[in-house]
Order: structure tokens, then sequence, then C-alpha cells
């Protein structure tokens, strides 16, 4: 044994160098308790190396040592090849030993590393190579297929949520707590949907109902409430950072409220979460009539949810690289569910996203026009409310325009929806907000270690993670509207899966994987991974319908 770790020690697993965790790289869960019987590499290993052994052996090439990787397939399938692994043989795998030896110049991870392995990590790696050290990508990077739904519940009988959630009770034998008594349920479901308690008249109401289906009406009452759009509206809004105020220095107002509005009546209208994601990331790239640009402009505002200065003495150059950061945080962080941001001045360490790609995808947001320091251009808007009057009109100029005989009504009507779109027109329904123009790109450049005032790095072009495939850009630069078309693609595995595990946690407390920001290597294992991805595959061939979504776990 020990002349096998001599042998191997030239080639390696060289010393590792230290790892000081920085500000927006999250830490994934603790040891288990006991390793199971029958191992997976997504729930059980993955957690043990990304902790343990990405630092040295990941996806950054600037600390990598000995060119041995462990956070791919191709790595581990080099590790088995040169016999680093030895699939049903842990004795013989170098891998193995390494960890296990006692000689403090071989032991890997090396003494002073901040992750040293627990016993139990120990035997679950033990197991894993015994039971023939298979691979696979990271659980959330598989695009979801929908599992073979489990027998019917105890309680709950048919119902899809249900049955998953039985059957992992069943397998750990844990008996389901307690019903609720009826008015604790509606109080639960009426706080949850609309975030308010019951009043004392909806409370007797519901009392009073005995039908078998009081519940279901009581859920389809308060999906139909303005509340509804309201509570939605506020977790929402907490994820994209809105404020009234510009945040740095002064912290000055700001006119922002009509995306609020937006995203209010968005919910409340039941848009379909893959057009909303498009319509903030891209709006003011979508063509159509007068008041459908409108709504899809105030919808972009959500590239403007950023902090902003005016002080004096501010660098232009250097709060333009700021806000360019911030977006892709943003947008990897609430879309994607991925800490984009380690990666602005080095490699992510666990996860397969470089420096590169970071500025890459901030190229996506170069058109976006904007001054360094100062206050971005404003732009009357109508309201919301004003939008969906004048949609109105659109809709019933086109009826107009289908019917022979009618050019007397069509004139009147273009001319009422002329005045109605004007801004300077007499009692026009506009309002100083703040929403995305367009301008031509300025170039966006790699920024050594994040350094703004360094220009040595290359000019980069619009593309996503390398590891996640490419927006269709063909030869042409690739837009934001090709990156918002790319996030909500079929092929894209993270979006839908994000979205429905925040909505998990919205109604129950905790995602079903519990770190809803960050479904990367340092994030948590799901608690029910298969009913997560049947969820998924439901939400998405629903139409993306988020209300259906809802109705469907509040009902469970």
């Amino acid at each position: 044994m020990r002349q096998v770790a001599i042998d191997v020690s030239a080639r390696f697993f060289p010393t590792a160098l230290l790892f000081a965790v920085l500000g927006g790289c999250s830490l994934a869960s603790a040891a288990p308790k006991t390793a199971p019987a029958e191992i997976q590499f997504n729930r059980d290993v993955r957690p043990i190396l990304s902790n343990a052994c990405f630092t040295c052996h990941g996806p950054d090439a600037n600390t990598r040592e000995a060119d041995q990787r462990f956070d791919t397939e191709e790595g581990l399938k080099a590790l088995r090849e040169t016999g680093a692994i030895v699939p049903g043989k842990p004795a013989e795998s170098d891998v193995f030993v390494r960890i296990t030896t006692a000689d403090a110049d071989l032991r890997m991870p090396p003494p002073g590393h901040p992750r040293q392995l627990a016993p139990v990590e120990i035997e679950i790696l033990r197991r894993w190579i015994e039971q023939g050290a298979e691979a696979q990508p990271h659980w959330s990077l598989i695009v979801p297929q929908r599992p073979e739904l489990p027998p019917q519940a105890e309680r709950g009988g048919g119902h899809p949520v249900d049955r998953f959630i039985d059957a992992k009770l069943r397998a750990e034998d844990v008996a389901p707590v307690a019903a609720a008594d009826r008015s604790t349920l509606l109080r639960r479901l009426t706080l949850d949907l609309t975030g308010l308690p019951p009043t004392v008249e909806q409370l007797d109401a519901f009392l009073a109902d005995s039908s078998e289906d009081a519940y279901e009406r009581a859920v389809d009452r308060l999906l139909a409430s303005p509340g509804y759009g309201e509570r939605m509206a506020l977790y929402w809004l907490d994820l994209v950072r809105y404020a009234d105020s510009v945040g740095y220095h002064k912290d000055t107002h700001q006119d922002v409220w009509l995306y609020r509005d937006y995203v209010i009546s968005a919910f409340n209208t039941n848009k379909p979460y893959d057009r909303f994601v498009v319509e903030q990331l891209a709006g003011d790239l979508l063509r159509g009539t007068r008041f459908e640009e409108y709504e899809w402009k105030i919808a972009s505002g959500f590239n403007r949810l950023n902090q902003t200065t005016s002080e004096g003495g501010a660098q232009a150059k250097e709060y333009l690289a700021k806000y360019a950061a911030d977006r892709v945080r943003n947008t990897g962080a609430i879309f994607l569910g991925l800490t984009t941001g380690c990666a602005e001045c080095h490699d992510h360490k666990f996860d397969p996203i470089s420096t590169h790609d970071f500025y890459s995808f901030a190229a996506f947001f170069a058109d976006i026009r904007e001054a360094g320091v100062g206050q971005p251009a404003q732009t009357p808007m109508p309201t919301i409310e004003a939008i969906a009057a004048g949609r109105k009109l659109e809709m019933e100029l086109e009826r107009l325009r289908q019917v022979a005989g009618q050019n007397e009504e069509i004139a009147a009507l273009e001319a009422e929806l002329d005045r109605a779109a004007d801004p300077k027109a007499e009692g026009a329904p506009f309002f100083p907000t703040l929403i995305t123009v367009t301008a031509a790109p300025r170039p966006i450049r790699l920024l050594p270690r994040g350094n703004w005032l360094d220009d040595s790095g290359p000019l980069v072009l619009p593309a996503v993670p390398q590891s996640l495939g490419e927006p269709a850009g063909g030869e042409e630069r690739a837009t934001r509207l090709e990156l918002a078309n790319w996030v909500i693609a079929p092929e894209n595995p993270l979006t839908a899966r994000v979205f429905v595990n925040r909505m998990w946690k919205l109604m129950f407390g905790e995602g079903i994987c519990r770190t809803v920001d960050d479904v990367g290597s340092q994030g948590e294992w799901p608690s029910h991974p298969e009913l997560l991805d049947w969820l998924t595959v439901e939400f998405v061939d629903s139409g993306w319908d988020v209300k259906r979504l809802v109705r469907l776990l509040v009902t469970s």
C-alpha cells in the first residue's frame, strides 16, 4: 500500500493551495451522518468532491493542480483510465489510498486544507468506488424528464405531489403529521396566496361550507383576487432588488413603480412565465402594437434595477463595470440559480463558469443606454391600466379591419388610439420612469481580476457560458433577445426547475432544493429530486402556467 502511494506521488495530487472562500461563493451542506447503502453520485459523492477537491482539481485553471479534474465526467473518466480510480477496487485506487494514508506528505486533502474529509465521507467514497465509480453530470444541468408517478398516497389519494411525498415518507418509515383543522388550513392558504390572513367573513363562510370541493373553491377565489398578484410580486420584487431609491451616496428617489405595477399585473393576469422572462430581459427589443411595446419596455426596466451613483468625483468607467457585473450576478441567480458573480475576478471555483464566460455574458447588456455617473435617461410611459385600455382599443381596431365597410369607425378609432398613445396629448395618462433604451453596444473587455483600470484583457462578444450552450445568434452579434430566448429554451435545464423550486419555497417555507439561489455544485441535493423534475416538466407542458403550478402545490 505504501509503495503504491509513493509511486504516484510525483504525478498525482501535488500540494494543494489553500483557498479562502470569497464573498458570493456559497458553501454546500455539512457531511451526512451515515453512508447510504446505495451510493448516488450527484447526491452523495459530488458534494464531497465539491467541498474538498474542486478548489485544486475543479473548474478554475489558475488553481488547478496536476491537471487533474474531479468536476467533469471527462476528468473522472481520465482518473479511471490512469488507474487513479479502479472501479470495484478501492484498495487499488490511488485516490482512495491518498485520502486514507497516515503519511502527512501524501495525504489528500493535505493537512491545513480548510476542508478535511470526515470518516463518513471517506466511507461514501469507498462505497462509490466499490460500486463502480460511475459519474453523472450535475443534477441541475440534466434536462428534466417526467418520472413515473409513485403509487397512490395513503393521504391525498391520487394527487401527484402527495404520491411523491408519501413514497418518501414510507421509505424513511416516517408517519405524516395530523391534518390541520379547517380554520388553520384557510389561514395558511390565505397567507400563502395573498400575504394577509382571512377576514372573519371569509373564515365563517369557509367553515359553513360542507361541500367536498370547499377548499378547492377557496383556492380559486384567492388565485382570482388582486391580493394574489401583490403577494407574488412582493417576492419577485425582492429577488430583483426593486427599490424606489438609487442606493449609492445620496440614495435619491427614482421612479420605477411602473415596473412594480407590471409585475403585479403579470401575476394577476397569469402571464406565462417564459413570456414574463423574455419581456423583462429584452422587452425593449420586441416589436408589436404601440401599447404592447409600451408594456414590454416597462418590463425591460428589470435591467435598470441596479444601484447608480451621482457622486461627485465618481469614475464613470468604474461604475459602468459595476453595473455590468451586477446584471450578470442578478440574471444568473434569479433565472438560472447559478452564482455567476463568483467568476468576475477568477474562474469559478466550483461550477463550470469561466471569467471569459462572465464578461461574455455581460456583453449582452452592452446595448443599454446609460451613463456611469448620473441618473439614466427618463422616458414617459403610460400606466399599466392605460396600457390595458389601449390594448382593448387595438384589438377592437383589428376586429374592425376584418369587417368590410367600417372605414369611418376605423378612422375614428385610429384617431382615438393616436391620442391615447401620445404622451403630449391633453389628458394622456403618461408618467419620469426609467426604462431600457437600446443603443449601439459599447465594447466589453475581460477585466483581469475584475480591475476596471486594466485594459489589457481581450474584447469579448455576447455568449452564454460555454458549458451551457450557445444562444442562436448565427454570424451576427447575439442580442439580449437571443439571450432571453436561450434562458427559456426547452434544452435549458435550469430556468423552469429554478422557478418551480422558488414556488415550492414560497408555499412551504423551504425549497425542494434548499439553496434556491444556487443549484450548482455548492448547492444542496434536492430532498425529492423526482418530484422536482415531475413538477418542472408539468409546468413547462402546461405552457409555463404559474397559477396552475401554484394551485397544484396548495391543493396537495
